[in-house]
């Protein structure tokens, strides 16, 4: 999982409180009644922002090998196979999810372990990150293939920002409301592959390990706690109530009542099925519930002890902090000052539309509250996208399936609207996403949120650069302005398959859009600029929120700073590529080939993205 120490890089999709708070708030107007709050629309983008503080040069040591091109390209290869070994096995999870069959990539006999949360365990992956880079750094890029360079300059950005977080180990946060190794464990637990009984064992071996691993991230909180740095006190009552809910009634936790049916695909006895559900349940009762039990009780003394109530920024490595945050998760090279700047644009931009909009159809409003969409059952919307982006996107393999599932009741509170789980390598065909049944989420409306989750947003994006036979190596990469920004992206760009007119499907994506930028202009100023919890609600109130909701938005940006980064700036990245594209494309400019170019780079930082641009 991302929150994992030991280099782990699984993925877990998920809208994050944004689309919490998008959907319960929806449109709201302002005084005036010629404004809504939300948006999505490009009309007059200025996103191409660059100044001397951006690091937006694409650049390597300049190695001469005397080897030949064959032998050169052979010893990386390899060097890349250690890469990926190394990453893929540090923690069971991260295996299972990443590979079906091990053995294929020279993976045998790993242990089951769930990694490490200490500073040693930081410090020790930070030195094997500097030990790859000085080997990358070895190897003469103008004898790499093309694959290889591109490998190259993805692994040596990322792990050149990696390490400019150094020093800053106390503050990572393994636990937080929508993303937290608390939300997500579970959720990925149970989603854990078992593909045979060799499997099966291993995870229950997995559960057993919970209680040293829950240890661990209570240990790293309280030396958080001494050196005041541990999180809001808000922040700690919203994970303790969720971590209450989850451990309520023992012995009817999904993790017990789902395990029967998750044996059903593999040849076992009725006695061997007996066995297995008895040890799982064994697991459960003992290792998993007393870990959230230890963890609330130490969670429950800790929660005073935060003397930050607000942004990053009020610590001392805070605002060097948020700005690595920012950099490494979205995968971009803009300045705090630029990105500001962008932001402050797109809010100016889509509120502009907004208003045109209102002006040439007065009653677009009641239209988009009452707005219907071509299919209201999750399903058949998933079925729906898929034959509608066929025009504008590239074809997927014809096996690639999806299963919707809902997340338990005692998630639904905390969790997302929707997410959506990476599959393995060497078997993504097989796809899930998960529903959020809470009476709050209305998924008769849920058309654009699949189209996020599913068509063409990440399991289209997922299995597309997965059936292109991709280096394995490209899998340890995590960029989730890559991933979440295309999610936006297909969003967005979704309310035009929507069959709606074209006036009303402007509307709801600028209010989207708008709403998006809102969120993350917040959550820099608050993280980055130090707005007050009093500043943010006089700036939110000019666009209609109540005190309650300015109070849940400038907690969720407290809590889980950058989140909304990825969302809003990784799509204003992808927007502005796509102008560079249409500039230099000119008459063979298509959405299809734009899409085409950009889902077969694969998760790279934007500053890679815009130099295969340059080169294409």
């Amino acid at each position: 999982m991302a929150k994992y120490v030991g280099r782990s890089k699984q993925r877990f999709y998920t809208k994050k409180t944004a689309a919490k708070i998008m959907v319960s708030c929806f449109l709201v107007i302002v005084a005036c009644g010629t404004l809504l709050c939300y948006g999505r629309q490009q009309k007059g983008w200025k996103t191409s922002i660059y100044s001397m503080e951006d690091d937006n040069v694409l650049s390597h040591p300049s190695v001469h090998d005397s080897r030949s091109k064959k032998e050169v390209r052979a010893d990386f290869e390899q060097f890349l196979q250690e890469v990926f070994r190394e990453n893929v096995t540090s923690d069971g999870i991260t295996l299972n999810y990443t590979l079906k069959n091990p053995t294929d990539y020279g993976i045998k006999n790993v242990k089951p372990a769930l990694g490490h949360y200490t500073k040693e365990a930081m410090q020790n992956a930070r030195m094997l990150t500097e030990n790859e880079l000085a080997v990358l750094e070895r190897y003469d890029y103008d004898k790499l293939n093309e694959e290889q360079q591109l490998a190259y300059d993805v692994l040596h950005t990322v792990w050149k920002q990696d390490l400019s977080g150094d020093n800053v180990d106390e503050y990572q946060e393994p636990l937080s409301p929508t993303t937290g190794t608390q939300t997500q464990l579970p959720v990925i637990l149970t989603e854990y592959h078992f593909w045979d009984k060799e499997s099966v064992d291993t995870y229950l071996q997995l559960l057993q390990k919970i209680p040293d691993y829950f240890d661990e991230i209570i240990t790293f909180e309280q030396q958080r706690s001494k050196e005041g740095l541990f999180m809001s006190k808000r922040t700690a009552q919203d994970i303790i109530t969720q971590c209450k809910e989850f451990v309520a009634l023992p012995e009817k936790n999904f993790m017990i009542t789902t395990f029967p049916e998750r044996l059903s695909g593999l040849t076992l006895t009725a006695e061997q099925k007996a066995d297995y559900a008895k040890r799982n349940r064994s697991a459960v009762l003992q290792n998993v519930i007393p870990a959230y039990q230890k963890l609330i009780k130490a969670l429950e003394e800790l929660a005073d002890t935060g003397k930050n109530q607000a942004g990053l920024c009020n610590l001392p490595k805070g605002k060097a902090y948020y700005q690595h945050l920012v950099r490494s998760m979205v995968g971009t090279d803009r300045s705090m000052k630029n990105i500001l700047k962008l932001l402050d644009q797109t809010i100016e931009d889509n509120k502009n539309i907004m208003s045109d909009l209102l002006v040439k159809d007065g009653s677009i409003y009641e239209k988009a509250l009452s707005v219907k969409y071509p299919e209201e059952e999750p399903d058949k919307t998933l079925q729906y996208l898929k034959k509608q982006i066929k025009k504008s996107f590239p074809d997927l393999p014809s096996e690639v399936s999806c299963q919707m599932k809902y997340v338990d009741k005692s998630l639904e509170e905390h969790i997302s609207p929707a997410f959506y789980l990476t599959t393995p390598l060497d078997a993504y065909q097989d796809n899930v996403i998960y529903l959020n049944g809470n009476a709050k989420y209305d998924l008769t409306k849920a058309f654009t949120t699949i189209a996020h989750e599913g068509y063409p947003g990440h399991l289209y994006q997922n299995c597309f650069y997965q059936s292109q036979n991709p280096l394995p190596v490209r899998s340890v990469v995590n960029i989730g302005g890559y991933t979440e920004g295309w999610g936006t992206y297909a969003e967005l760009y979704s309310y035009s398959l929507a069959g709606l007119t074209k006036n009303l499907a402007s509307f709801l994506k600028t209010n989207t859009l708008l709403t998006l930028a809102i969120y993350a202009k917040v959550d820099l100023e608050v993280n980055y600029n130090g707005w007050t919890e009093a500043e943010v609600r006089d700036y939110l109130t000019d666009f209609g929120y109540d005190k309650t909701a300015c109070r849940t938005i400038f907690d969720a940006v407290v809590a889980e700073p950058a989140g909304y980064m990825q969302y809003t700036l990784g799509y204003l990245e992808i927007i502005d590529l796509q102008k560079q594209a249409k500039a230099k494309w000119g008459k063979q400019y298509s959405d299809k080939r734009f899409h085409t170019f950009f889902l077969s780079l694969g998760e790279v930082p934007f500053v890679v993205a815009r130099d295969r641009l340059a080169a294409s």
